[in-house]
């Protein structure tokens, strides 16, 4: 008899016809599905190819990493009535394609009404239409994601509103709203189903209905929460005072829930949160022990001192915020994402599976959690892991300063660019993990058999009994206040870095004097993604400029040398070393040398006058006069030059010298002289040039770095 109240419970949705494999829904139609039943699972198989094969009903979760496929799962039906198809008995029917692709089926015992395709292999495949019955009446098949579902075109479609036009097709049983004669067990079975399709404003018109036939408290307050559902919040907040002043008890009534989606101040205590979404809502020092969370998500939360524990708060989404001091002990995080602060927050014996963490201000007491596929982010400084057992977790560029591990069990488990000042890793069990590039100090303990030296950790300090730290010998991914320190404190010293871009250079360090230092320079000592600390500011104050040396490059005093015969590659590397010179150097070395390579007579040197100016910036005033003398030429060649990427004549490369210049102040005012000392020069085609882009010219550089 269950099955019959479940078919009539869903006979009342009356959505159209949705254009999907479900459709058209009529089981007898040619065009469907190969086979309809109705019938009772008896048992359930879900398969992943990594985890194996596992006995019951929920299915291993697609969110986890790796590329991991979700698991497939096989129902074993007994058949107690074929709507469409030729089967027997007892069928099974799978939720994996032929090809491998899985649609996010996860079967459970119980009744249930079921469309399926004859794969090429003679394997029954589930279709996107498929409702399961419980004692509690029916309910969506449990999915990865509850609010859609891929069907086998991979349209999204939600399979209750499917299964509604399917019901109508094999019930014959009236319309249960009827003002008179209705039965509470098939009322409490639609609104599930209603609730569990998301179909709000049809829940509100049934509730709407009941009660202005039956308007008595408790009609009132299921009305209430439908309005809170549908985000019908004023007519919610109506209803439930109306309910609250007829007897209902305020348990039953929505009331605080509705105020505080309204943003009005309200009992959290008494309000039904799960599933809610706020832009911000404060439990601060409100007792949630033990209730149902799930799904809530607040943009911000305030919650400090909140009594959280025993909580499910699984898929819960707090962005930002605090939890400061909150008590969240053996809760159910699964899958949960917390931004807020939980600093010296208890999270003792929580689950944590599928969790995102990010600390902020430092770090909670996790003792003895458990979770698999867990990923920190964030400042987590001070956190207490003790005797957690984590697999598979994520701890990528975390702040663990003096956090506790005795007795952590980790396996899988990434430490990549983590920070390990100070913290006692001697009394973990850590199997399989990844220690790239970790930075520690002498006060670190290391489980036995890891060796930082050997493996290159970084160590910005000398430890008693230990030879002071040789960067030099470290591959860096970017060189932080203490990598400075050690590079200032003795001339000569350099350090190998590979982050800029898909640069790998050098870097050493010089005083050349304040507001001297070119900002590739700055931007490779300090990426953007680090902070800029207090000693490299410090630095900066003094006059400090990293010294940058790209591999290849030549050194300063030897610049476009080895580029007669033409040498392209040469001349690149030499041009993107000058983007790292510090201005005195540019100044008093390069451009010398520069000046005598243009006033030579090879056929490349307006190329290379070219490719200088653009690469001198902020410094493009020192090539003034190199930039006139190029200008002047009486009749540049328009031949190409063998060799010669880009602007490969002479011609081409005064024309866009002249176009950079007409956008430099202090060169454009310096030609300008020029041509008014000579008026003869305008008759130049490259003064000519100069003079057409000029016209349209917004000039992008105020003034030089350097001197004048």
């Amino acid at each position: 008899m269950l099955r019959t109240v479940t078919l009539a419970a869903a006979v009342l949705f009356s959505a159209p016809a949705l254009a999907s494999t479900c459709a058209p829904v009529d089981p007898l139609d040619k065009r469907g599905p190969s086979v309809w039943i109705v019938g009772n699972v008896t048992k359930v198989v879900t398969r992943d190819e990594t985890l194996g094969t596992y006995m019951g009903a929920a299915s291993v979760s697609s969110g986890l990493g790796g590329g991991r496929r979700s698991g497939s799962n096989t129902a074993t039906i007994t058949v107690d009535r074929v709507l469409k198809g030729n089967v027997g008995k007892q069928i099974e029917i799978s939720s994996d394609l032929q090809d491998g692709m899985n649609l996010g089926f996860s079967f459970r015992e119980g009744p249930i009404v079921i469309a399926a395709y004859r794969a090429k292999n003679g394997m029954l495949v589930a279709s996107g239409c498929a409702l399961v019955a419980t004692g509690q009446g029916a309910t969506a098949i449990k999915w990865d994601a509850p609010e859609t579902v891929s069907d086998i075109n991979g349209t999204r479609r939600n399979p209750l509103v499917i299964l509604s036009n399917l019901a109508k097709k094999v019930s014959d049983v009236g319309d249960p709203l009827a003002p008179r004669g209705l039965e509470p067990d098939k009322v409490k079975t639609l609104d599930d189903l209603l609730a569990s399709a998301g179909d709000n404003e049809r829940r509100v018109g049934m509730w709407e209905t009941i009660t202005k036939s039956s308007p008595t408290p408790g009609n009132r307050a299921r009305l209430a929460m439908a309005y809170v559902d549908a985000a019908r919040l004023t007519e919610a907040k109506s209803e439930a005072e109306r309910a609250l002043s007829e007897g209902a008890s305020e348990a039953a009534v929505p009331l605080n829930t509705a105020k505080l989606l309204m943003g009005e101040k309200a009992d959290p205590s008494h309000a039904n949160l799960k599933g809610e979404r706020f832009q911000a809502l404060d439990i601060s020092g409100t007792n949630l022990k033990g209730r149902d969370l799930t799904r809530l998500q607040a943009m911000k939360v305030s919650g400090s001192g909140a009594n959280l524990s025993g909580t499910d708060l699984s898929y819960t989404w707090f962005r930002e915020g605090t939890l400061e001091g909150a008590d969240l002990s053996k809760s159910n995080m699964t899958r949960a994402m917390v931004g807020a602060s939980l600093k010296g927050a208890n999270l003792r014996d929580t689950v944590l599976d599928l969790s995102q963490i990010e600390g902020k201000n430092g770090g909670p007491d996790l003792t003895n959690s458990r979770g698999e596929g867990n990923h920190f982010r964030g400042d987590l400084s001070g956190a207490v892991f003790d005797g957690v057992k984590f697999k598979t977790t994520q701890f990528k560029y975390v702040n663990l300063d003096g956090a506790s591990f005795n007795g952590a069990n980790l396996e899988n488990v990434y430490f990549e660019r983590a920070t390990l000042r100070g913290v006692d890793l001697s009394k973990a069990r850590i199997g399989k993990a990844d220690w790239k590039e970790i930075t520690y100090d002498c006060a670190t303990k290391f489980p036995e058999g890891i060796d930082p030296v050997s493996k290159g950790f970084r160590n910005n300090e000398a430890c008693a009994g230990q030879p002071e730290p040789d960067l030099s010998k470290t591959q860096l991914t970017d060189c932080d206040d203490a990598c400075l320190r050690w590079l200032v404190a003795k001339p000569g010293r350099t350090v190998s870095i590979k982050s800029f871009g898909d640069w790998a250079y050098s870097m050493g360090a010089s005083f050349p004097g304040k507001d001297q230092c070119p900002d590739k320079a700055l931007e490779a000592a300090q990426p953007p993604s680090v902070r800029k600390g207090a000693y490299y500011n410090e630095l900066l104050e003094k006059g400090f400029c990293p010294v940058v040396r790209l591999p290849g490059a030549n050194p300063p005093d030897r610049f476009f040398s080895g580029i007669d015969p033409w040498n392209q590659q040469s001349i690149d590397r030499d041009m993107s070393q000058l983007l790292f010179l510090d201005y005195v150097t540019v100044r008093e070395i390069v451009t010398p040398r520069l000046a005598d390579y243009v006033r030579g007579a090879t056929p490349q040197r307006f190329h290379v006058l070219l490719r200088a100016f653009f690469n001198y910036r902020p410094n493009s005033h020192l090539l003034s006069d190199l930039v006139i003398e190029a200008l002047s030429t009486p009749r540049p060649s328009s031949t190409p030059i063998a060799g010669v990427e880009g602007a490969n004549n002479e011609a081409t490369a005064i024309k866009l010298i002249a176009n950079g210049a007409a956008r430099d102040e202090v060169v454009s005012k310096r030609i300008m002289d020029a041509v008014r000392a000579n008026p003869a020069l305008a008759e130049r085609p490259g003064f000519m040039f100069f003079e057409e882009a000029r016209k349209g010219a917004k000039p992008s550089q105020v003034g030089p770095r350097g001197a004048n």
